[in-house]
């Protein structure tokens, strides 16, 4: 082909490719193909990077690559793109090439001697490339002794000629000082922490890392003080730059050091806490988060650990705890410190010196006395057998007619004489013996042995346990799935109140899974449950059941609640700053999730007309079935939007099966268990 022919080729190629720009949108993501094919992207580079599109290319590039013809000219492209780019351009393709493991398999090699290249250079785009090697680094697409030289170098520079330093260099301190935890890298924050205009970044990064410190910790002083000194680093750096995210966690390490050094956490302290992380976050609604964001996410964790933690208070006042929300903070600090893995990334913690577990105990080395010494009180006890009393008062005009009632009394008194502050108690043992830890105190005892007198009383041990035991790995699952979907579905800030809905999600699994295990025939079955087919109980027996199991386990919970939405609320569940609706309905044929949405979603949404836009839906099930569902699939959340003007709500539905045959009765009928097709639940 003759010179004027590869003009004409080229000019064609340019003109095709200028067309095909115009008819698409930036805002969305586009395939190799619709950008013209592998060939027609390598050769009009210069032409994508001049219409804004070369992020784009490069990210299709990317998302394509184990299809690919020839990998070899992407590998091309994709550095001779960082090469060329302008100081915006390069933070996007940093972006997309970090996160794209089939990319990076073939060209991480050759982006790093891009790299390596522009590190001989003191300015932002060597503090950008610095901060896509630490990125490969960490991932482990490199050596790593080569880039914390570089990065310790380039602090020290910047520090020692009085340069700002760049958020870019100092994330990427920050992150590799978290992995590797050399000191050169501490000290390269400490230079920009230190120097007379002080880097609030930097101040931030060090406020993470005691966080880590603390989460590894061995000792409860080693911990205290790493929780203390983060509060010392957030506070400044909420001064220096009036940082709504160091206000945040200030709050929070400062409340955490407060209660591991023995002190309540108040209500006031919780609405504090919330609201400082409510602000927060809402303020980074609709933007982009850059990479060391997730760990600032946490805060929400943490502002719901601290709820948590307010019970504990509430237990030695002799009060109701929240006892779904405070189980679940004991629960993990005992099962595997759960909550660290909410409240830490465990990435940030060096598990190769550590080692996994080593990474997580500190916190609960800080929560785990005063939520042991709490749960061990014997005001829990009482307050449940409280609540109790309270409740049989409101169903009977005078509890002078009901025997079980001076039962559980008597009980109660007795538990008031066994407690540690009573001088009728003989005192508490300080040898740390086993017996006080939870489950094994004298009043614990006391309960069991008046169970083994009283049928009532053997109902409200069974009550309580049911109430303190943990969810178990598969209701656990179960719940964040759930709070997931509400998440997703439900418009607003739904972050906000997710310790309160975690509440009442973790309540209504322990219900239904309650009743799913109960046998359904012989006299000890729950009356309603399989009944006779002439006798069918309405949806009443349900709601008052529901609402039972709710208010023993904390929440406050009433039923048949008037003035909601305009109508009458089978169950309520109210916070202090928000509240739930359940609506109960009663099934007698069989009806898919979607058709259970579509009968009674519609007046379940409206009960949260004014308020947070997460509902439930509660339905007793009679249809006959031969086999039961299991507990992950009575359990679904569907979004509903009644109007365009209005919300888009999460609704949370839960089936309870009232009429089930027995496991025993499948092994009595003929043919061979079924096999069905996976079905992917919200």
């Amino acid at each position: 082909m003759t010179d004027s022919g590869v003009r004409r080729c080229d000019t064609f190629l340019m003109d095709d490719m200028s067309t095909l720009l115009n008819g698409l949108d930036l805002r969305y993501a586009v395939s190799v193909a619709e950008l013209g094919g592998e060939e027609a992207i390598y050769q009009q580079r210069q032409l994508l990077a001049g219409k804004g599109w070369l992020i784009p290319a490069v990210d299709a590039l990317c998302r394509e690559w184990p299809t690919l013809i020839n990998r070899e000219n992407a590998r091309d492209f994709l550095v001779e793109a960082l090469q060329e780019a302008d100081l915006f351009t390069f933070d996007g393709l940093a972006d997309v090439i970090s996160l794209s493991p089939a990319a990076l398999s073939g060209a991480a090699t050759h982006v790093v001697e891009l790299l390596r290249a522009f590190n001989q250079t003191a300015d932002l785009r060597q503090d950008m490339a610095l901060e896509l090697w630490t990125r490969l680094a960490i991932g482990g697409w490199c050596s790593a002794l080569e880039v914390r030289a570089a990065l310790a170098t380039r602090a020290t520079h910047a520090a020692s000629v009085g340069e700002d330093a760049s958020p870019y260099l100092v994330r990427s301190l920050g992150a590799a000082f978290d992995r590797w935890n050399d000191n050169e890298l501490e000290e390269g924050l400490r230079l920009f922490a230190d120097a007379e205009d002080s880097n609030s970044d930097s101040l931030m990064e060090l406020g993470f890392h005691s966080i880590g410190r603390a989460a590894a910790a061995g000792t409860l002083t080693a911990a205290l003080d790493e929780m203390r000194m983060a509060t010392v680093w957030f506070t400044r750096a909420e001064q220096d730059d009036d940082r709504r995210d160091a206000h945040a966690f200030a709050l929070i390490t400062g409340r955490i050091h407060h209660f591991g050094s023995g002190n309540p956490i108040t209500p006031e302290d919780v609405t504090e806490v919330e609201d400082s992380v409510y602000t927060y976050l809402s303020g980074f609604v609709g933007e982009e988060p850059h990479w060391r964001q997730p760990r600032a996410d946490t805060s929400a964790s943490w502002a719901r650990l601290i709820s948590s933690l307010a019970g504990v208070a509430d237990l030695h006042q002799q009060e109701w705890m929240d006892a779904a929300n405070l189980i679940a903070a004991a629960a993990d600090v005992y099962i595997a410190h759960r909550s660290l893995t909410l409240v830490i990334d465990p990435s940030q913690v060096n598990e190769r010196t550590l080692g996994a577990s080593l990474a997580q105990r500190g916190i609960a080395t800080i929560l785990q006395p005063q939520i042991e010494n709490g749960l061990a009180a014997a005001s829990a006890p009482i307050a449940f057998l409280d609540r109790w009393l309270a409740r049989e008062k409101e169903h009977h005009a005078t509890g002078s007619e009901l025997p079980q009632f001076d039962t559980v009394a008597e009980l109660r008194q007795r538990l008031v004489e066994m407690a540690p502050d009573n001088p009728k108690a003989g005192g508490g043992s300080d040898t740390g013996d086993t017996s006080t830890r939870l489950g094994e105190t004298p009043q614990f005892v006391a309960m069991k042995a008046a169970a083994a007198e009283s049928p009532e009383a053997a109902k409200l041990l069974d009550e309580w346990q049911r109430h303190i035991t943990p969810l178990n790995f598969a209701q656990e699952e179960l719940l964040e799935r759930l709070i997931k979907g509400i998440h997703d579905h439900a418009e607003g800030n739904s972050v906000a109140y997710d310790g309160q809905m975690r509440a009442l999600v973790s309540a209504l699994i322990r219900f239904t899974a309650r009743y799913l295990d109960q046998l359904q025939s012989g006299q000890r079955k729950v009356p309603w449950l399989r009944p006779e087919k002439t006798d069918l109980p309405g949806e009443d027996v349900l709601a008052d059941s529901l609402d039972d199991a709710l208010y023993f386990a904390g929440l406050n919970s009433k039923a048949e609640v008037a003035n909601v939405g305009g109508g009458r609320v089978d169950v309520l569940v109210e916070f202090q700053r928000c509240r739930f609706a359940i609506e109960v309905k009663r099934e007698l044929t069989h009806h898919t999730d979607d058709q259970l949405v579509s009968k009674y979603g519609t007046q379940a949404v409206q009960y949260a007309a004014t308020d947070v836009t997460a509902v439930f839906l509660a339905v007793l099930d009679y249809f006959e079935r031969q086999e039961r569902l299991d507990i992950d699939a009575v359990f679904w959340t569907r979004q509903l939007q009644l109007d365009p003007l209005s919300r888009k709500y999460a609704l949370t539905a839960l089936r309870v099966q009232a009429h089930v045959d027995s496991p025993s009765a499948s092994s009595r009928r003929s043919g061979y268990g079924r096999v069905s097709k996976p079905n992917n639940r919200v």
